[in-house]
């Protein structure tokens, strides 16, 4: 499983990027990303004014270090950027990206610019995905992996849950299945079935 998310994130970055792989993080946003994974937290921001933090558990925890400027926030985040995504951050001031510390830990990338000045949130992407029972949703919720047609909307807020939710429904469909998911083309549409 792990090696086909793998292969998906380097096929979207390699459609995003110009051909570039996910990039790996240059020594100081690593260390801060490898302080997230140690402290088992979700999400690393950066922004001026103030020292990296961590969000563990909800709430937000300063490093212990000093206030970050604009400058830092790119110095440490630009390096890790493809330049596809550098010249996106430049003409747009935002660029999202996937990054890897190693071939476990990986990380989706938002850099923008807020006030004027850069600022990146940083977010922790499971290394493995849970299972619709672990998420102890109700039946209803289970029962959308077992749908063979249909639009699913999973919708929330920030942090709320989407990604995991999505995935661990493909995995039980897939699971189930015993085969993936893939697209198939007809004249008058495209749909997504089991295989």
């Amino acid at each position: 499983m792990q090696e086909d998310i793998d292969r998906l994130v380097e096929a979207l970055n390699d459609t995003a990027g110009a051909g570039a792989p996910a990039r790996h993080a240059p020594s100081r946003l690593e260390a801060w990303l490898r302080t997230l994974v140690a402290r088992g937290g979700s999400d690393l921001f950066l922004v001026a004014g103030a020292p990296p933090s961590l969000r563990i558990d909800g709430a937000v925890h300063p490093l212990e270090e000093g206030p970050l400027d604009g400058q830092d926030v790119e110095d440490a985040v630009l390096p890790a950027l493809s330049a596809y995504h550098v010249k996106q951050y430049r003409d747009r001031h935002t660029a999202d990206l996937s990054l890897r510390i190693d071939a476990r830990h990986r990380f989706r990338v938002n850099l923008h610019r807020e006030r004027e000045r850069a600022a990146a949130a940083i977010r922790a992407l499971p290394t493995e995905v849970p299972t619709l029972a672990s998420l102890k949703f109700p039946l209803p919720i289970e029962l959308l992996a077992r749908l063979s047609r249909g639009l699913v909307l999973i919708c929330g807020a920030t942090g709320s849950g989407k990604t995991t939710t999505m995935a661990s429904i493909v995995a039980d469909i897939n699971s189930a299945s015993g085969g993936t998911l893939s697209r198939s083309r007809t004249r008058s549409s495209t749909s997504t079935s089991t295989a």
